[in-house]
C-alpha cells in the first residue's frame, strides 16, 4: 500500500462506506426467520437428537392422541398408526446416531420412561421395508431401551458399526436390573450379518451362562468387516473357530481362556491373520499350552496382554514362555506387553517368577509399554531394561504384595536418564534419599503422578528433595498398604511419611 498521505486518507474514507454496504444487508438477512432457522436451529436440533438412551422422546414427537403413559410409566399406543403420524418422527429419527448410553450417576434423580415393546412392534410392522433409524451407527443395549430388541430388525441397517451388549448396562436409573431374554439376543445377533454387515466393533459381556449358550455365535464368522471384538463370560470353545476366520479382525480381548479354548487355537495354523491386539486371562492353563497357542498364532502383535490364574507356576515353564515370545514374529513389532500372575483362592502359594526369568524381555526393540505384576525387580535389571528400551513410555512393575521391594530410589535414575519419553511409572521401591549432587542433569518433566504401591520410605524431607529434583513437575505420589508384609505400626509409619511427601508437593505447587 502507498505511503502517500492523500492515498491513505482516501482509503480511510472508502472502507467505512464499503463495510456499511455489506454489513447492513447481512443484518437484514438475520431478520428473515427461514435464514435464522438454517443458521441456528438446525445445527442445534441435530446435536440434541444425535444421542438418546431410549426412543421414548422420539415417540412423544408423534401426535399426542396416538400414545399414552401406562401406570408403570411405559408409553403405549392407544390407536392404530396412520400415515400422517410419521411426519415429525421421520425428521428427528434421521438425526439419531447413537441409541443407548451408559447410566451416569447424575441420572439417578431423573426418571426415564421407555416405550413398551408393543410400540416398537407396531412401528416395525407398519413400515416393514424401511429402517426406522436410518442413520444409527452406535447401539448400546440398556435396561432402558431393551424393549426394542424383539423388533430390532426394523431399526438397524448397514450404517450400524458399533454394538455393545453388557449386563452392567441393564440397570435402570433406580437400580432395577432387567435380565436379558435369550430370544431377544438371538434376534439381535441373527440380524447383524444380514442388516448390518459392516459392524466394526462388538462388545459382549453376559453374566448368565444360560443366556450366553442361546446366542448364535456362528454369525461372527459372517461379520467380514469386524475390527474389534471384546467377549466376556462363558464362551463355547467352538466359537473361537468362527472368530479366527474373520480376516479383518485386528483386536480381540477375552477374560477367560481354558484348556479347551486353547485346543481350538492350536488345532489350526495361520489363525487370526491380521490380529494386532490380543489380551486374555488363562485360567488353570499350563504354560506349555500357552506357548503352543502363541506358536500357532504367528501374528505381528502390537499389544499382548496375558493374565495367568490358578496354575502352579514352574519357573522353567515360565522361562520357556518368555523365550518363545522372543522367537515369535511379534518380537520386533510389539509395542505393549502385560504379564500378570494371580493365584485362585484356596490354592497353594505360587512360586513367583524371578529376575532371571525376565532377562529376554529387553530384546523387544519396539516396546513402549511394559507391565509385569508380581515380581520384585532389582536395580541391575532396571538399568538393563533402560539401556535396551530407550523409547519406553509406560512402565508398570509393582512387586507382589508378599514381596519386599528390592529397587531403590537411586535405581530408577537410569530410567530417567536413558528413557526420555517415559511419562507413566508404577513401581515398588525402597525410598532412601539420594545425594543431590549425583542428580545433576537427571530429571523427567513428563511425570506428574507416580504409583509406588507398598514402597517403604526413610526420611520424608530428604526423599522429597530427591523426588522433586528427579521429577520437577511431580504433584502426587500414590502409595498402598501391604498389610500382610508389614506390621500395622510399620504401615502407619510409612503412610505418614508419604503423606508428608504429598503435603510438601502441594505446598510446592
Amino acid at each position: 500500500m502507498s505511503s502517500d498521505p492523500a492515498v491513505l486518507t482516501e482509503s480511510r474514507s472508502i472502507f467505512p462506506t464499503t463495510m456499511s454496504t455489506v454489513v447492513a444487508p447481512m443484518h437484514q438477512c438475520l431478520d428473515i426467520p427461514e435464514i435464522l432457522f438454517l443458521i441456528c436451529e438446525i445445527p442445534a436440533i441435530t446435536h440434541l437428537w444425535a444421542s438418546h438412551r431410549c426412543l421414548a422422546p422420539l415417540i412423544r414427537c408423534m401426535p399426542s392422541d396416538l400414545w399414552v403413559e401406562e401406570d408403570d410409566s411405559k408409553l403405549i399406543f392407544r390407536r392404530a398408526i396412520r400415515e400422517t403420524d410419521w411426519e415429525r418422527y421421520d425428521i428427528y429419527a434421521s438425526k439419531i446416531i447413537q441409541l443407548g448410553e451408559k447410566l451416569q450417576g447424575g441420572l439417578s434423580l431423573l426418571r426415564l420412561r421407555d416405550a413398551h415393546s408393543t410400540v416398537f412392534m407396531s412401528l416395525a410392522a407398519y413400515r416393514p421395508l424401511h429402517s426406522l433409524l436410518p442413520n444409527l451407527r452406535n447401539f448400546r443395549c440398556t435396561g432402558c431401551n431393551s424393549g426394542i430388541l424383539p423388533s430390532i430388525q426394523g431399526f438397524i441397517e448397514h450404517k450400524l458399526v458399533n454394538v455393545v451388549v453388557d449386563s452392567a448396562d441393564m440397570y435402570d436409573e433406580h437400580g432395577t436390573y432387567y435380565p436379558f431374554n435369550p430370544l431377544d439376543l438371538d434376534i439381535l445377533f441373527s440380524s447383524l450379518p444380514r442388516l448390518s454387515p459392516y459392524i466394526r466393533r462388538l462388545y459382549f459381556r453376559i453374566k448368565d451362562s444360560t443366556v450366553t449358550r442361546a446366542i448364535p455365535f456362528d454369525i461372527l464368522g459372517n461379520l467380514r468387516h469386524l475390527v474389534e471384538l471384546k467377549m466376556y463370560g462363558e464362551i463355547p470353545p467352538a466359537v473361537l473357530n468362527y472368530i479366527a476366520s474373520i480376516p479383518s479382525l485386528e483386536s480381540f480381548h477375552t477374560p477367560r481362556l481354558s484348556l479347551s479354548h486353547i485346543g481350538s487355537f492350536t488345532a489350526n495354523q495361520n489363525l487370526f491373520p491380521n490380529l494386532r491386539y490380543f489380551s486374555f486371562v488363562a485360567i488353570g492353563v499350563p504354560y506349555l499350552s500357552i506357548v503352543e497357542m502363541f506358536n500357532s498364532m504367528q501374528c505381528r502383535f502390537l499389544l499382548l496382554g496375558c493374565i495367568f490364574e490358578g496354575h502352579l507356576m514352574s519357573l522353567a515353564e515360565f522361562g520357556f514362555l518368555v523365550a518363545s515370545l522372543h522367537r515369535h514374529s511379534c518380537r520386533t513389532s510389539l509395542n505393549a506387553l502385560t504379564l500378570s500372575f494371580k493365584c485362585l483362592t484356596g490354592q497353594p502359594t505360587i512360586s513367583l517368577p524371578t529376575i532371571e526369568n525376565f532377562r529376554p524381555l529387553p530384546s523387544f526393540p519396539s516396546l513402549k509399554s511394559l507391565e509385569i505384576h508380581t515380581i520384585a525387580l532389582d536395580n541391575a535389571w532396571l538399568k538393563e531394561l533402560a539401556q535396551a528400551l530407550p523409547h519406553l513410555e509406560r512402565l508398570f512393575v509393582p512387586a507382589h504384595i508378599a514381596e519386599k521391594p528390592k529397587v531403590t530410589l537411586e535405581g530408577i535414575t537410569p530410567l530417567i536418564k536413558l528413557c526420555p519419553e517415559l511419562s507413566d511409572l508404577r513401581i515398588t521401591l525402597i525410598a532412601h534419599p539420594i545425594p543431590l549432587a549425583t542428580l545433576d542433569g537427571i530429571f523427567n518433566n513428563s511425570i506428574k503422578t507416580i504409583i509406588l504401591d507398598h514402597s517403604t520410605i526413610t526420611q520424608s524431607k530428604k526423599v522429597f528433595r530427591s523426588l522433586i529434583r528427579m521429577f520437577p513437575h511431580l504433584t502426587n505420589v500414590k502409595v498402598y498398604e501391604a498389610r500382610n508384609l508389614y506390621t500395622a505400626e510399620e504401615n502407619m509409619t510409612y503412610k505418614m511419611r508419604w503423606y508428608r511427601i504429598n503435603r510438601l508437593l502441594r505446598e510446592t505447587c
